[in-house]
Parts: structure tokens; C-alpha cells; sequence
């Protein structure tokens, strides 16, 4: 069945009826037999976009190019600004447009990170901990941990068991040696991690270790449990 299609000065009497008039989106779309939530979206795009929002979408708006995807994604991975807000900034009729172009983006990244870690350490099957992203539940993921014979840990929601000290390091890394920064490259952004990782470990002592560095107090543990 075809989508049935509304004229825009239809969608912008029935915004305008709610917004100044008061009506109900339920109302609405009970005197006008539309469901209330088409409404709703319509008035959501009307506040963002203004009467451009409730023009019909046509494939020129959906054109975007891959170099204005990925700036997008890398904007939203800054970790300052929502995917809604992103939308409304670029003039991008739908959120959800956005949240997609982050995962054809993350998925890969993830999936190249696990693979090269395994090709660098052949034989090792840690228990692999991590957050309840889609990119961890995928079945691509999971045939991945299958088959290099790792277990996969993963808190159930709103338990942050097993991604909260990972999340602690990324926030701790970021205020250290990222904000206020800035890195022309990404060869200089990727040598600058690494260096911090090696400065994290092996020279950063911590108050909650004993005032050892983490790899000082891993190799300590080692020995007492020798």
C-alpha cells in the first residue's frame, strides 16, 4: 500500500491549530482522520525547520556526500552535541538519518579494532567486556568472539559494571591529553593515544593503586598470587 501523501498547507493548518490555537494533536487527527503521531512529527519538523520541515522530501535532500556524512559523525562522536541537535544544525529532516550514519560508521571501526587485536595477540581469549552498543549485540559481532574463542561480558542495562572503568580511562585520557587540543592529523591524534596509554601506564601513579602505576601494581598482584 502507498504512503498516503499530505499537502503542505495542510500540514502547516493543522501545526498551526495546535501551536496557536491550542488543539490537541489527538484532536486533530481525529477531526481530520490522520493519526495523531503524524501530526505530532509534522509540528516537531515545523519548530526545527520551520514551513521548509513540511515540504515534501525529495531525493536532492537525501544526497548527502560522504565527506558531509562523516564530518557530521566525527561531530557527534566530540561528544557535545546530540544527534537531534546535529539534525537541526545541518538542516537534516530526521535525527534518525543522523543515528544511521553513525553506525554505517562505528560498525566497521569496531568490527577492523577487534580483528586487528586478535591478529596481534593469535591464541589469547580474554573475557572481552563491554557496553550494550549495537555494534557489541550485532550476530556479526558475536560470531567474531565465537570464533576466536573469547567470552563476551556484558551488564545488563542501567549496570555499569563492566563498562564503568573503561569509560573512567576514556574520560580521564580525554580530559589529559584531548580537550583544548588541537590535532591537524590523524597519524598526530593516533601517536599522541598511544603515547598517553604508554604515559598512563607505566609512569601515571594512582592513589587507588597504592600510589603505583597501573602496570606496577598488575605486576605486584602477579607476585602475591605466585
Amino acid at each position: 500500500m502507498s504512503k498516503k501523501q499530505y499537502s503542505k498547507e495542510l500540514k502547516l493548518e493543522l501545526v498551526k491549530k495546535h501551536l496557536e490555537d491550542g488543539i490537541s494533536y489527538w484532536k486533530l487527527g481525529k477531526e481530520y482522520g490522520i493519526e495523531a503521531s503524524i501530526i505530532r512529527r509534522w509540528g516537531h519538523k515545523y519548530e526545527t525547520f520551520g514551513e521548509d520541515g513540511l515540504e515534501k522530501q525529495n531525493a536532492d535532500l537525501c544526497n548527502y556526500s560522504a565527506e558531509f556524512k562523516k564530518k557530521i559523525v566525527l561531530e557527534y562522536l566530540g561528544g557535545d552535541i546530540t544527534s537531534q541537535d546535529l539534525a537541526a544544525k545541518y538542516k537534516i529532516h530526521a535525527p534518525s538519518t543522523v543515528r544511521t550514519w553513525i553506525k554505517q560508521y562505528n560498525n566497521p571501526l569496531v568490527f577492523d579494532t577487534f580483528d586487528k587485536a586478535v591478529a596481534t595477540n593469535p591464541g589469547a581469549t580474554p573475557l572481552l567486556h563491554s557496553d550494550r552498543g549495537y555494534q557489541y549485540t550485532s550476530k556479526a559481532f558475536r560470531r567474531r568472539i565465537l570464533a576466536a574463542g573469547m567470552t563476551q561480558s556484558m551488564s545488563r542495562v542501567a549496570r555499569c559494571i563492566d563498562n564503568g572503568p573503561m569509560e573512567g580511562f576514556w574520560g580521564l585520557m580525554k580530559r589529559e591529553m584531548y580537550y583544548g587540543k588541537k590535532y591537524k592529523t590523524k597519524e598526530e591524534l593516533m601517536l599522541a593515544i598511544e603515547k598517553y596509554i604508554d604515559y598512563y601506564t607505566n609512569k601515571r601513579v594512582q592513589r587507588n593503586l597504592e600510589v603505583l602505576t597501573p602496570l606496577e601494581f598488575h605486576e605486584q598482584k602477579l607476585e602475591n598470587v605466585a
